[in-house]
């Protein structure tokens, strides 16, 4: 599988080497010297060189994502596959652009950036979602990290879309922008992805109940802390004493948003064991969530927010939910 893993990503390089190749090799040439030709000229460059920042910028991204990548299958193989196929266009919406600026061409190569973002953006959580045991608290916080700024992104090409309807040549702007904005950003996000993926599943599931104002909060807070340990967490390689010290890091910082316990249980069960439940410390609910998915798994009723189930699943589940927590009444009646 490693070695699928590194001819699917020679195979990615390679494509997006020659797209900018075929860019640089269909601009303009000046055959006769006037100013007109070289005004011409000049805003080909221009355009190849905004296509060059959105198309490696489209090669960091993968980059990044890949490299999170433990072991591929079908649907990560055919997301690459498309990303790709969409991407290959960029040369021909360049082109476009270069041989005339109108808002029809700039309507276009503004469709085909937020086309290709919107599929990198369904590519990278799909990878990122199969790689995490604990995909509940990851995906809510995969979605602070970077809904946000994937949003805003997706949002400024849309302006560009629009402002290149009236005014083409400032369109360009926009689109120059976007992805080198994206590009450092991107960084960051990674960055801060690769801290929380360092800390305990109790303290992830914290993270993921903070409303937007305590995660911007939390989110400066905790570069913050990483600048000032000096950590360099690639890919899980921290030594146990700085693993250590960045769970305590951790700890300290989300004690001060004093969250309320989390409505844990799902909205079917009886309102004396959903009490219960949000009586648990972390550790309790950790054990007991690992305990209750597997009983669900055992009884082959899959739970998620658009699932519908008959009253006698629901009931079924009830009774399943109310004898495992039974094991933990004497011990949540203890702490509280």
């Amino acid at each position: 599988m490693e070695n699928i893993k590194n001819r699917l990503l020679a195979f990615s390089d390679g494509i997006i080497a020659i797209i900018i190749t075929i860019m640089v090799l269909d601009l303009p040439l000046i055959t006769h010297n006037t100013w007109d030709n070289a005004k011409e000229a000049i805003l080909s460059i221009i355009i190849y060189f905004i296509s060059f920042i959105f198309v490696a910028n489209s090669w960091y991204k993968h980059a990044l994502i890949f490299e999170q990548v433990d072991k591929l299958d079908s649907k990560s193989i055919s997301f690459n596959f498309i990303y790709l196929m969409i991407l290959s266009l960029m040369p021909y919406a360049t082109k476009l652009m270069t041989s005339d600026l109108n808002k029809y061409t700039v309507l276009f190569y503004g469709l085909l950036y937020l086309l290709t973002s919107g599929i990198y953006r369904a590519m990278a959580r799909y990878i990122l979602h199969q790689k995490y045991d604990d995909k509940a608290s990851m995906r809510k916080i995969y979605e602070k990290i970077y809904a946000y700024n994937d949003a805003a992104f997706m949002g400024g090409s849309i302006i560009g879309i629009i402002l290149g309807f009236f005014f083409p040549v400032f369109s360009l702007i926009i689109f120059l922008g976007v992805p080198i904005i994206e590009f450092f950003h991107r960084h960051a996000d990674r960055s801060d992805l690769d801290g929380i993926e360092n800390i305990s599943a109790e303290d992830k599931t914290e993270v993921s109940q903070l409303n937007m104002s305590q995660w911007r909060d939390f989110r400066k807070k905790w570069r913050e802390t990483q600048r000032n340990l000096n950590l360099q967490h690639e890919r899980n390689k921290l030594s146990p004493e700085e693993l250590k010290k960045l769970q305590e890091a951790s700890d300290t910082l989300l004690k001060k948003y004093n969250l309320p316990p989390m409505e844990r249980a799902p909205r079917f069960i009886k309102s004396d064991n959903r009490i219960l439940t949000s009586k648990m410390t972390k550790k309790q609910w950790h054990s007991f969530e690992k305990e209750w998915r597997a009983k669900q798994k055992s009884l082959g009723i899959p739970l998620s927010w658009n699932t519908k189930l008959t009253d006698e699943q629901i009931q079924q589940l009830r009774n399943e939910y109310s004898k495992l927590l039974s094991k933990y009444t004497t011990e949540i009646k203890k702490d509280a």
